[in-house]
């Protein structure tokens, strides 16, 4: 699995699968627009401004899209999105959406010079909040308040090197 600048292919498969407007800003937010193209997905998501990433296998197949930014001194995860074809799977002992949000937290702790990854992810998908969970994050409470109701708010520590996982 490698982390790699996403292309406007990598866009067009997520528009195919992002058939609806309630998927779309489930996963999204509401201020992107709907109908979309992979087009106006790359230009709503700040695509190259804000860092983005996809992530492909071995064959350079399309597997997973994400992104981060500065957020309240955290490197924030955003628009964390596994092909459905490769949910759930695991390669080289971690499952890919590990495989996802290591490297995107990596390169945006870097950036941002921060040791704390931060992301939302809605009360009801607990697909999510357990794949998450199992990766390091934990529910806390966000610093302003809860900013949307629909949402639960993670963290997850990088100290030494390493990702301290509970």
């Amino acid at each position: 699995m490698q982390l790699i600048k996403p292309t406007l292919k990598h866009f067009e498969r997520m528009a195919e699968l992002i058939y609806s407007r309630r998927l779309l800003h489930e996963w999204a937010g509401p201020t992107v627009g709907y109908p979309f193209t992979a087009d106006t997905l790359m230009s709503d998501f700040k695509v190259p401004e804000r860092l983005s990433f996809s992530l492909v296998d071995s064959q350079q197949r399309f597997v997973a899209f994400g992104q981060c930014y500065e957020r309240l001194g955290r490197c924030h995860l955003g628009r964390l999105f596994v092909d459905p074809v490769f949910r759930g799977k695991t390669y080289e002992g971690k499952r890919v959406i590990a495989h996802l949000i290591d490297g995107i937290s990596v390169e945006g702790c870097a950036a941002y010079k921060s040791d704390l990854c931060s992301l939302f992810v809605l009360k009801n998908n607990q697909a999510a909040i357990k794949a998450y969970h199992n990766i390091g994050f934990e529910l806390s409470d966000y610093p302003l308040g809860t900013p949307f109701a629909s949402c639960l708010y993670m963290t997850r520590l990088f100290e030494h090197g390493c990702w301290l996982v509970g």
